[in-house]
């Protein structure tokens, strides 16, 4: 080859690099605008997404960019790379499916939005709060203190019950009375429940409390109540404490005894 010759393979790599460098720090500019917009708002996708589709275009900014450089030196070495490029990334994606669905799952959750950060959720054998959602798996904090980290993957295919999000907590309990209770005093019981549930704090009219006589046992006269009370758990508990002490001193002071076996159920 010619000096002649030399010179315009220098020139033209030299061009091509500088123009791959140029649209490199072009393509800079939309993307720390992106960035910057993304810090300031509080959509969680943008703090997923903003930094893969950068990353994307940076590398196929400058794979794009190799190439062609390398194709003005040595044309077949050029297509050499192609090929070894397409094996390569058809290797990667078999070997990333696990990554690449929990990325995608991330996005799904995000847009999605069954959950955010500090929301008390349940996903089937696991119950806590949601820590961090992050490109790979979503930490939540179980009810013991431990962590636990599941595959976004995963975690976009399944039931998930947003605890946080519901409009109330249902509670229901028994009332044991002893058998041998006459039939005025247990409708006093019940009036008596029903009365108490009725002025409960966060009462909504449309779900107002249910107090029934359920059956009668082999050892008691069961009276069912449920209730709803305001997405709360811990004062809902605080809640149904009291309930049960004011059903207890009412019973007192009416007569009503308290079946002598068992003790309320929870559910």
């Amino acid at each position: 080859a010619s000096k002649q010759e030399y010179f315009k393979t220098g020139t033209s790599l030299l061009l091509s690099l500088a123009h791959t460098a140029t649209v490199y720090h072009f393509v800079l500019v939309p993307i720390a605008w992106a960035q910057k917009i993304a810090d300031q708002t509080d959509n969680k996708l943008d703090d997923v997404l903003v930094p893969m589709i950068s990353t994307v275009i940076r590398v196929t900014v400058v794979l794009v960019g190799t190439v062609k450089a390398v194709s003005i030196v040595d044309p077949e070495t050029a297509k050499s790379v192609l090929a070894l490029l397409a094996t390569g990334a058809v290797a990667i994606g078999f070997a990333a499916q696990d990554t690449i669905k929990n990325i995608f799952g991330a996005v799904m959750l995000i847009i999605d939005q069954p959950f955010t950060l500090g929301d008390s959720i349940n996903i089937g054998t696991h119950e806590g709060k949601v820590e961090s959602l992050g490109l790979r798996s979503t930490v939540i904090v179980l009810l013991d203190g431990q962590r636990v980290a599941i595959p976004n993957g995963d975690l976009a295919g399944r039931s998930i019950i947003n605890i946080t999000r519901r409009d109330f907590i249902r509670a229901q309990d028994l009332v044991h009375l002893e058998m041998n209770t006459p039939a005025d005093k247990v409708k006093e019981a019940v009036e008596i429940i029903r009365e108490l549930l009725s002025k409960h704090e966060g009462f909504d009219h449309r779900l107002p409390p249910l107090v029934h006589v359920m059956e009668f046992g082999e050892w008691a006269i069961n009276i069912r109540f449920m209730y709803w009370y305001k997405p709360n758990l811990a004062k809902q508990m605080e809640f149904n404490e009291k309930i049960m002490i004011q059903i207890s001193e009412k019973f007192q002071k009416a007569g009503i005894r308290l079946a002598a076996q068992g003790t309320p159920q929870n559910r």
